[in-house]
C-alpha cells in the first residue's frame, strides 16, 4: 500500500480516536445523508533529501454535513484545532507524519435545498516524511 493511502488512513484513526462521539470520517466522497468526509487535493514535495526521502504536504479537504448549523461548522472546528495543537502523530515503515496545520478554517459550503442540511469545509495539510 502506498504511504500516501497509509497516511490519509492515520489521519482518519487520529480523527476517530481524539472524537469518538463524532460519526466516523469517511474517505471520499460525502454521503447524501450527512456527516464527515475526507479526500486528499493536490499535494506536493516541501523538500527532497540527499538520502531521497522527501518532505512532502498533503492538503486534506475536510466536509461537515448537519441539519444544524453549529454542529456542522464546531465539528470542524474541533478537527482542525484538535490535529494542529497533536504533539503526537503516526507513522509506518515508509512514511513519517510530523505535522498538520489549518490552511482554511471551516467555511459554508450551503444548505441544501432538498434536505435542508448544511455543508462546511476545511483544509489541513498533513506534513510527512517520505522515507526511502
Amino acid at each position: 500500500m502506498p504511504a500516501q493511502i497509509e497516511l490519509l488512513n492515520a489521519v482518519k484513526a487520529k480523527i476517530a480516536a481524539l472524537f469518538p462521539d463524532f460519526p466516523g470520517v469517511i474517505i471520499g466522497q460525502m454521503p447524501a445523508s450527512g456527516g464527515l468526509s475526507m479526500e486528499p487535493t493536490a499535494g506536493h514535495n516541501d523538500s527532497i533529501y540527499l538520502n531521497r526521502d522527501a518532505k512532502q504536504i498533503i492538503p486534506i479537504l475536510l466536509l461537515s454535513k448537519h441539519k444544524d448549523q453549529q454542529t456542522t461548522a464546531g465539528r470542524l472546528f474541533s478537527i482542525c484545532n484538535a490535529l494542529q495543537r497533536a504533539t503526537e502523530y503516526g507513522s509506518g515503515d515508509t512514511w513519517e507524519w510530523i505535522k498538520a496545520e489549518t490552511a482554511t478554517t471551516p467555511q459554508f459550503i450551503e444548505r441544501e435545498g432538498g434536505t435542508g442540511l448544511y455543508l462546511y469545509s476545511a483544509i489541513v495539510n498533513i506534513e510527512f516524511i517520505l522515507k526511502e
